[in-house]
């Protein structure tokens, strides 16, 4: 049986509650059952997120990012209306160029789509493993009651049919042209109708009850038998409703009722919720997990939990964990990061971008894929791309996937930021990163994420991870910023992510 042998998640760490933002417009109306919602930051978008969650996906499977035959990304919030973010995602991982990779938006329902059409991939035998990620960063406009719900996080699924710790019993569509909330062409913002009952009963209710009723009733299955439900949730209140109409029991809404603390993740929220079945659930039990899509639909799949999933447990980063760390933000500071206060850009876009020059080009597997040159004399590690070694000079190379941690060895402190529209100081360090050759290789520099100055010491242990490092000509360009880690860290899913 075709179905799930990894997860990963990634929620961004800052947070704004819903008093926050009631502080600012007391008028505007409530969002049941939400308390806060995840916050990107500055150098956090959809694309961010995905490269992320795919990375623990991977690692909790134990699958090679060179096995992958096909990255389906899902997302109503990519960057750019015409250039493939899932191009980008694969390139970051290291899945080869020959995958597929393939683009789902314009609707929140298109996490459910994607796992469908890559299940379909893996039963027919034209791939083995394939990579299916929901990635949402949705805003709304200042004042607006979304404002208090819609939230960012991604998810990440290893499909496959060996090892599968979650099997797919079979899905079913409903697809309905109702709209109560869309975003036009050249807006970042959603709009919306303002009658939240009548999108709730019309619109959400109508689709995602009409799909689970569909696939129970192809299946032969009451909703007595799903010891799990995990839907969409626009607000922190609705999938009890849905459970009760379907007949499932009441406690079945429980574990992944995401939204009180992570708001409406949009394209990842059904498939967030499954990892937390996951994380939670016994080899039998069974999941029914329904998307959600204003002016689009919703589809069902119905989802087995197999003996193979307590042997994995353990090697996956749980959603406690990714969501452990929280700094919550003022309302100016948020409205900053979401853009409703116009941050000047750092310096003048260029006359021509970067990512089109032959450097990039030659470049663009070393600094979105991570790969070094380890020097087949000396065992010296060149990062990036150089025609001679750095320690001894040679001329030949092995082409290697560069390590993510180390330890700074030098570091220095900028008041002035080259990538707007982030905030200083900002810490540029050099760090020897582990297992790492040579005596000057070995050695990569670059800025990290936000952190108190006072902290940053020779010697820290620190952690490569994907980030936005802002855009030229509309472009959104992509790279690496280190992550301050625990001096005693233990490291689950420790994982080589290239090919």
């Amino acid at each position: 049986m075709a179905g799930i042998v990894g997860y990963g998640a990634y929620i961004p760490g800052l947070r704004i509650t819903t008093k926050e933002i009631k502080t600012v417009w007391p008028s505007a109306g409530n969002v049941a059952g939400v308390n806060e919602k995840a916050v990107a930051d500055f150098d956090e978008d959809a694309v961010t997120m995905a490269v992320a969650a795919a990375e623990r996906a991977l690692a909790h499977a134990g699958v090679e990012a060179e096995k992958v035959g096909a990255v389906y990304l899902a997302s109503a919030s990519v960057p750019c209306e015409e250039k493939s973010a899932a191009a980008v995602i694969q390139a970051a991982l290291g899945v080869p160029a020959e995958a597929l990779a393939v683009d789902l938006g314009r609707t929140t329902r298109a996490g459910t789509v994607a796992l469908i059409n890559c299940l379909a991939l893996v039963r027919t035998g034209e791939i083995s493993l394939g990579l299916v990620i929901a990635s949402d960063n949705r805003l709304a406009r200042a004042g607006d009651m979304l404002e208090q719900s819609l939230g960012a996080g991604a998810v990440a699924l290893v499909v496959g049919k060996e090892k599968v710790i979650a099997g797919i019993l079979g899905s079913a569509s409903y697809t309905s042209e109702f709209t109560n909330m869309w975003r036009p062409c050249g807006e970042r913002m959603i709009r919306r109708h303002d009658d939240s009952r009548l999108e709730k009963e019309c619109g959400y209710q109508q689709a995602v009850v009409s799909a689970g009723q569909s696939l129970m009733s192809r299946l032969g299955l009451k909703g007595s038998v799903f010891n799990y439900l995990t839907a969409a949730e626009p607000d922190g209140r609705s999938i009890q409703a849905v459970a009760k109409l379907l007949g499932i029991p009441a406690e079945a809404a429980i574990p992944a009722n995401l939204a009180p603390l992570l708001g409406d993740t949009g394209a990842a929220a059904p498939l967030l919720g499954l990892v937390t079945v996951m994380e939670r659930g016994m080899p039998g039990e069974k999941a029914l997990v329904i998307s959600y899509g204003s002016g689009a639909g919703s589809d069902a799949l119905a989802v087995n939990l197999t003996g193979d999933l307590a042997a994995r447990k353990e090697l996956a980063v749980t959603l406690a964990e990714v969501t452990g760390e929280k700094t919550y933000l003022s309302y100016p500071a948020y409205a900053k990061r979401v853009g409703l206060i116009s941050v000047p850009p750092a310096l003048p876009d260029p006359v021509s971008g970067y990512g089109t020059q032959p450097g990039m080009i030659r470049d663009i597997e070393y600094l979105l894929g991570l790969k070094a040159l380890e020097c087949s004399s000396c065992g010296s590690l060149n990062y990036p791309y150089r025609d001679y070694c750095i320690d001894c000079r040679g001329q030949s190379f092995k082409k290697v996937n560069l390590p993510r941690r180390g330890r700074i060895v030098t570091y220095n402190t900028q008041y002035v930021s080259p990538i707007g529209p982030e905030e200083v100081p900002i810490v540029v360090c050099t760090v020897k990163l582990d297992g790492a050759g040579g005596v000057r290789g070995g050695k990569v520099s670059g800025s990290m994420l936000p952190v108190d100055t006072a902290q940053v010491k020779i010697g820290m242990p620190v952690e490569l991870v994907f980030r936005r490092c802002g855009e030229e000509l509309g472009l959104p360009k992509y790279g690496y910023k280190f992550k301050p880690l625990p001096e005693t860290a233990a490291f689950k899913g420790d994982h080589n992510y290239g090919g």
